[in-house]
């Protein structure tokens, strides 16, 4: 057959038994065979953006990598009637499907013109039925899964170039419903170009000049076709469904009163202290991981004793008025070999002074250590006299 002359075709059948035909192993860490590398490539560690995008009778979810891939996409009716062609020769290699389902890969090469297909069948969960009106018939619960597949050329530097992947995956009731998505070509461009035109809006600054180090990645959900009044929602980071979206919305964000007492080092002086004020609790959910941003102004006066000329101990009350930023989730800080995710960092000025601690203006930087349950550590460097004299102090912190 002069088909087979036009394009590569790789055919692997695999039966597989409780597995879902649209699940894929996300872990870039766990080593992948070649197989692998060719039909499942666009994992979370080297795709930028996914959207999931519910339409009329399908599901269709994009996963590229930069802004300017949403252009191969945009004609996806030509790609899906090449789909139908080539997987029409290799029809014999489904069988009778029964009440089982299956997954299509269709990988493009961009380079050779080349297509590799595979086909991944999985038998149903026992057998389901339907009875309606006394008729009694099969019934096909789990969708089948078309992913096309496109391996790309891309420029890195100069004449430079190297090959990553993209791909559109569909989730049908049936694998020939293709011909519905064909029909829909001009909603499906139309949707490919909002969610070009929103990304390009928000990241292209980013997706132009990042490197890997400083990469932003978005999920978007869009239902086209939707009621509600919130048909479009685009969060940072990769998510896999819908039920992610509705774990990123913010929480309640609310108001606490906080009070907390400890030592510290002043000078070469321990010194009781105490903390006393309110603090703004922002609430987030991204990433798959719960967290909190805090946002505070405190009191925090030192009790330092002396005696007078009498020999009577005498307090020296200095207070300094805190303002402070910090987090709970959001990321992890390591000093001395210590390691939390509880953190804030603050800067305070001293509006009472007595004694001879401290003179004129007097600020202090800090940075607060959430250890073990009520525990806190605070190295300081403190700045008086105008800034001409700076010291370190540390203050220990309970509850």
């Amino acid at each position: 057959m002069n088909k087979l002359t036009l394009c590569t075709v790789l055919i692997i059948i695999s039966l597989q038994g409780a597995l879902l035909a649209q699940t894929n192993d996300d872990s870039p860490l766990k080593p992948r065979t070649k197989t692998q590398r060719i039909f499942d490539p666009c994992t979370n560690w080297n795709i930028r953006y996914r959207d999931i995008v519910t339409l009329k009778n399908a599901k269709m979810i994009l996963e590229l990598v930069t802004i300017t891939d949403y252009q191969r996409f945009m004609h996806m009716d030509s790609l899906l009637m090449d789909f139908k062609k080539d997987v029409a020769f290799y029809k014999d290699s489904l069988g009778n499907m029964g009440t089982g389902h299956v997954r299509i890969d269709y990988v493009i090469s961009e380079n050779t013109g080349a297509k590799k297909i595979r086909f991944k069948k999985y038998q149903p969960d026992g057998e389901s039925f339907v009875n309606l009106n006394g008729k009694v018939s099969k019934l096909k619960v789990e969708q089948d899964t078309v992913c096309i597949i496109i391996d790309k050329k891309v420029k890195v530097y100069r004449d430079y170039y190297e090959y990553s992947n993209i791909q559109a995956t569909f989730l049908l009731n049936n694998y020939t419903e293709v011909d519905e998505l064909i029909a829909a070509q001009a909603d499906i461009a139309h949707i490919v170009d909002t969610l070009m035109q929103v990304k390009r809006a928000k990241y292209y600054y980013t997706d132009t000049f990042a490197n890997n180090y400083n990469r932003r990645y978005a999920t978007t959900y869009y239902w086209p076709y939707g009621s509600s009044h919130e048909r479009f929602k685009m969060i940072d980071g990769l998510s896999h469904n819908e039920i992610d979206f509705f774990t990123t919305k913010k929480k309640q964000d609310f108001l606490t009163a906080d009070f907390n007492i400890g030592v510290g080092l002043i000078r070469n002086q321990l010194a009781p202290c105490a903390d006393a004020g309110l603090q703004i609790v922002k609430s987030f959910r991204k990433y798959n991981l719960e967290g909190y941003n805090y946002y505070g102004i405190y009191v925090s006066p030192y009790f330092l004793f002396e005696k007078n000329s009498n020999g009577d101990y005498i307090s020296n009350t200095n207070v300094f008025l805190n303002a402070q930023f910090g987090g709970d989730g959001n990321s992890t800080l390591s000093l001395f070999g210590l390691k939390t995710t509880k953190w804030d960092i603050g800067l305070g000025y001293l509006i009472k002074s007595k004694g001879n601690y401290f003179k004129n203006t007097t600020m202090k930087a800090y940075l607060n250590i959430k250890l073990f349950n009520s525990i806190t550590l605070s190295p300081e460097i403190i700045a008086t006299d105008n800034f001409k004299q700076i010291f370190p102090g540390i203050t220990l912190k309970v509850f």
